[in-house]
């Protein structure tokens, strides 16, 4: 469980209770003690740690900063959880990715841009650091998602107001610079509203959208 305060926690899942559709659920509280205030961001589900070397933990915040860690960084856990990434005053965790280390990233904004950049222009680091920009944002933007390019899968961009596009992920062209303002992948207007998340999709996929 990866948290918008930069904290990550690990439990078993066999110790989170089971729940029918209709169930209420148990407080997040109950089972791994989260802060005041602290608001889960990311839920990965990891099998086990194996070659967690080769494997990395790529993390993404609303003001455009990406941090790559190795996952063998976060196999020991204390019942506290453990910091993830050092955050600046005002910014939060946005997404979380599983990646493996030789793939395209893709930021999105809320404003409709996205950037397209190679995993490994983001650079190895501590599991405490803070990362580096991986996408400029215009004034008044946020990240709103993040995701690895899949070949043979496509971009499906989703709005606040329930509009969704799916396009080919080779009409965005990898970027040179991790940290450029990217282009646009949506067109946002009133109508729309602002972009709320991005999913890599193939054409068999069913897709469930589910609202606040």
């Amino acid at each position: 469980f990866f948290t918008d305060k930069g904290k990550v926690y690990m439990r078993k899942a066999y110790n989170i209770p089971e729940a029918g559709r209709n169930a209420k659920g148990t407080n997040i509280v109950n089972i791994i003690g989260t802060e005041p205030g602290e608001k889960i961001s990311e839920i990965l589900s990891v099998d086990n740690f194996d070659n967690a070397d080769e494997r990395y933990l790529t993390m993404v915040t609303a003001k455009g900063i990406i941090k790559r860690s190795k996952l063998s960084e976060y196999e020991y856990q204390l019942q506290k959880g453990k910091r993830a990434i050092s955050l600046d005053e005002d910014d939060e965790v946005v997404r979380v990715l599983l990646t493996d280390g030789g793939s395209d990233i893709m930021i999105a904004t809320a404003g409709g841009y996205a950037n397209r950049f190679r995993e490994d222009d983001a650079r190895c680091m501590g599991r405490t650091s803070r990362g580096v920009r991986g996408i400029r944002l215009r004034e008044g933007d946020r990240v709103v998602g993040a995701l690895t390019v899949e070949e043979g899968k496509k971009l499906l961009t989703l709005t606040e107001k329930g509009f969704g596009k799916p396009t080919e992920f080779s009409e965005y062209r990898t970027m040179a610079n991790r940290g450029s303002q990217g282009f646009i992948c949506h067109n946002i207007s009133e109508k729309t509203g602002r972009l709320i998340g991005i999913a890599a999709v193939c054409d068999s996929d069913d897709i469930m959208v589910i609202t606040d």
